[in-house]
């Protein structure tokens, strides 16, 4: 059942690089680390900074104002245990990318895995 499930686009648009996606909730961002797929608020919660400019290295993100880092793989855990970084569930389903924006749902897409 897919309810609560928003679709963000083909799975095949999404490459490793940091892609924008507008939903109901704002602007999400989503990358893709291997087959695994993540979805994350575009904005640090430090400062607010605009992670559209974020550093990607492996599956962590930094923020372009004051350096902090996320590990997308942990959930957004802030790496030195700061604020996490506001992540959403993601899942596959007849080749579509779909997030969902309940922060209780912990799912990670798989690519591949339709």
């Amino acid at each position: 059942m897919m309810t609560n499930w928003i679709p963000l686009g083909k799975q095949s648009e999404f490459s490793d690089g940091v892609q924008r996606r507008a939903t109901t909730a704002g602007l999400i961002l989503v990358t893709r680390l291997g087959d695994q797929v993540y979805a994350f608020d575009a904005s640090c919660p430090h400062s607010g900074g605009d992670l559209r400019q974020c550093e990607k290295e492996g599956s962590t993100i930094s923020c372009p104002l004051h350096g902090w880092t996320f590990d997308l793989s942990r959930r957004g855990y802030e790496t030195h245990g700061f604020r996490g970084l506001r992540t959403y569930a993601t899942r596959i389903s007849d080749g579509m990318l779909f997030i969902n924006l309940d922060p209780t749902v912990d799912e990670v897409a798989t690519i591949g895995s339709d």
